[in-house]
């Protein structure tokens, strides 16, 4: 089935045999101010891609297009992504859908759903129907919720999660705007409301112990970073496998109703407190199992059951054929602060993409993203200190926002941000004296080898400072643009270190925002 762009002021039209997925693609303008020749494509996607470029040179020559040739170029980046939580606060879908919408027009490809984590679970799941009953609720009676209420919200809400259906309507509307959904189900850390949900299921029909997700006789006590207590998956009990699997094939089953299939499901991996699973019998029991006895060291011990749960979900993900993607720390080897080997950990026919975004490009961590990639990862890029957009724009006490990455995070601070050139974003910092130079050698700052695994870039944008929809549109503009622009193209002073390279302000001033 061949797609066919056009608008209807018949700026384009249609004709055969020009296919622009891999190449340039000519748009001829004659004295009319009418464009030439058109295109066709097999690709609904490209024909979406060359109908935003039309569009784009409209509002930017107020619609009187010069005589001329414009050429455009092969997006920089297949991975062009926007995350949105809506575990955090929930968005319907119809705010999603006009999120989806605006991704599109800006040649964004990807919408990464965070759909869970301790304060909900914000999907319905055929079969485990606690999830939402319970795992999507806040009140003060758990037995009746997933958690306590949180960030503002109130008692009664109405209903806080997507149903299915209205999750494949979602799916099958970003599939017409060429615009592909990432799934993140947030495990093992991140999983108070799922946690919770799971007890109360047996707790109400004792009989039902296949999805529990904790060890009843465990006795560890730990925070998160969020300061929720205890709240991270057992990953030494087999039910915790059992609702895994369930939960990705009922999404898979969605995308394929929606038809765009599911290729790659997020499983979070982020942000497991250290002493997690230290009083775990079960824990002890698998790593006695697996030949891994004496062990001491509660670092060590959380490491080897990271690596065992790694290698679990590797074999889920291959027997189901999909793709893993995983949050950066997840992937890190807390012992070395290097990768875990891939090829060690996960089966070699499943692609495990990483999301980096713990750098904050002041000299700590930044070895990560090619470290990685390095190791044979794919990478999305996603710092904090430059694409979190739940942070203030401005350093200015009525302009909300979170600010432990960076005091904030404006315009200028996005569009800077050099994906190819990622030492050269490390900048000068009052607190740590760092510069590019006195940062940078071999150690701190490996070359980058395999540059084909950095596959992308993503703004990031949790929800617990977003509780509607004007916020998040604040939060969202103008910085997706910048965003919009690196993904696209490389600028000419990428290649340039430190905070303010030549040609950087001229070109930010010259963009049209």
């Amino acid at each position: 089935m061949c797609w066919s762009c056009s608008l209807s002021t018949d700026v384009l039209n249609t004709h055969h045999n020009t296919e622009i997925c891999s190449t340039l693609f000519h748009l001829p303008v004659n004295k009319d101010g009418r464009v030439e020749a058109g295109v066709e494509s097999q690709s609904q996607h490209t024909a979406l891609l060359v109908t935003n470029t039309i569009t784009h040179l409209l509002h930017r020559f107020d619609y009187k297009l010069p005589v001329g040739t414009f050429l455009s170029r092969p997006p920089r980046f297949d991975y062009r992504g926007f995350m949105l939580d809506v575990a955090r606060h929930f968005f319907d879908k119809e705010v999603i859908k006009r999120q989806i919408e605006l991704l599109s027009y800006y040649n964004l490809n990807r919408l990464h759903l965070h759909l869970t984590d301790d304060e909900s679970w914000s999907l319905e799941i055929d079969g485990i129907p606690e999830l939402t009953e319970i795992g999507s609720r806040q009140c003060f009676d758990l037995s009746q919720c997933g958690t306590y209420p949180q960030l503002g919200k109130k008692l009664d809400m109405g209903k806080q999660f997507l149903t299915k259906s209205e999750y494949i309507e979602i799916v099958r509307f970003a599939e017409s705007k060429g615009v592909m959904v990432i799934p993140e189900i947030d495990l093992p850390g991140h999983s108070t409301a799922a946690l919770n949900a799971m007890k109360m299921r047996y707790v109400h029909t004792p009989t039902l112990t296949d999805y529990r997700l904790h060890d009843p006789l465990d006795e560890s006590q730990f925070i998160s970073t969020q300061y929720f207590s205890n709240g991270v998956v057992n990953p030494c009990v087999e039910s915790t496998y059992s609702f895994t699997k369930t939960v990705v094939q009922a999404i898979q089953s969605y995308h394929k109703e929606a038809e765009q299939p599911l290729t790659v499901i997020h499983l979070g991996g982020d942000e497991v407190p250290g002493t997690a699973w230290s009083r775990s019998p079960a824990c002890d029991t698998m790593l006695t199992q697996l030949g891994k006895t004496n062990i001491d060291d509660q670092k060590e011990k959380v490491r080897e059951i990271k690596v065992a749960m790694f290698r679990r979900l590797g074999a889920l993900a291959e027997s189901v054929g999909l793709s893993l993607a995983f949050w950066e720390d997840g992937l890190i080897d807390s012992f070395t602060d290097e990768p875990f080997v891939k090829e060690e950990v996960f089966p070699p026919g499943v692609t495990v993409y990483t999301y980096v975004w713990f750098s904050k490009l002041d000299g700590r961590s930044d070895s990560r993203p090619y470290n990685l990639a390095n190791s044979g990862y794919k990478v999305i890029l996603a710092p904090a200190s430059r694409y979190y957009f739940d942070h203030a724009q401005e350093p200015h006490p009525k302009d909300s926002g979170f600010y432990w990455a960076t005091r904030y995070i404006n315009l200028l601070t996005t569009f800077s941000f050099r994906p190819d050139n990622y030492y050269g974003n490390i900048i000068r910092k009052p607190s740590k004296g760092v510069v590019n130079e006195e940062f940078c050698d071999m150690k701190h700052c490996p070359p980058l080898i395999r540059k084909e695994n950095i596959v992308g870039v993503e703004a990031v944008l949790f929800s617990e400072t977003v509780p509607h929809q004007h916020r998040l549109d604040d939060s969202t503009f103008p910085r997706i643009l910048a965003v919009a622009e690196r993904a696209w193209k490389e600028a000419s002073w990428e290649h340039l270190d430190g905070e303010n390279p030549e040609g950087l302000q001229k070109d930010f001033d010259l963009s049209v925002y």
